[in-house]
């Protein structure tokens, strides 16, 4: 996900606003086929822009270092300023090895982990790309809304 930090605090109260009563987080697996359809038609409001990597052929572990390494590049040549992953508290070490390893240790990248209850923007990739990966009414759902990702392919 891409969004400009000037529409940043509009995003999050956007995001904060769809949360159903009782829940601290939007979680698009756990929420009804009606509930998740309204996010998406009010996540369309949002500007931001989207890619969904994918690779094949390697471990988990690998993939994911691969993807992160390939979103990070993409995220410099874009000039954002900052990433923000969702912590994985076990992981976020790993992740931090692997990018200052590639960015060096005053990257104009900045990057940092945050928990997904205490950062909307988050949420907005697991919608999104949860939505696209069912396919089928959801990904028409998604080109109808006008929010159909890039997809890269990441060797």
């Amino acid at each position: 996900m891409l969004i400009d930090p000037s529409h940043s605090a509009q995003a999050r109260r956007a995001l904060r606003d769809l949360v159903p009563n009782g829940q601290r987080r939007i979680h698009f697996n756990g929420e009804k086929d009606g509930t998740r359809r309204r996010i998406l038609s009010q996540v369309a409001r949002i500007p931001f822009d989207w890619r969904v990597y994918v690779t094949e052929g390697a471990k988990q572990t690998e993939s994911r270092e691969r993807l992160l390494l390939h979103i990070a590049e993409d995220l410099v040549v874009a000039k954002a300023s900052l990433m923000v992953l969702e912590s994985r508290h076990g992981q976020d070490e790993a992740d931090r090895r692997l990018l200052y390893g590639r960015l060096g240790p005053a990257p104009r990248l900045q990057y940092a982990h945050a928990e997904a209850a205490t950062e909307p923007l988050l949420w907005l990739p697991d919608c999104l790309t949860r939505a696209w990966g069912r396919g089928g009414d959801y990904r028409k759902l998604l080109e109808s809304l006008g929010i159909s990702p890039q997809v890269v392919d990441v060797e």
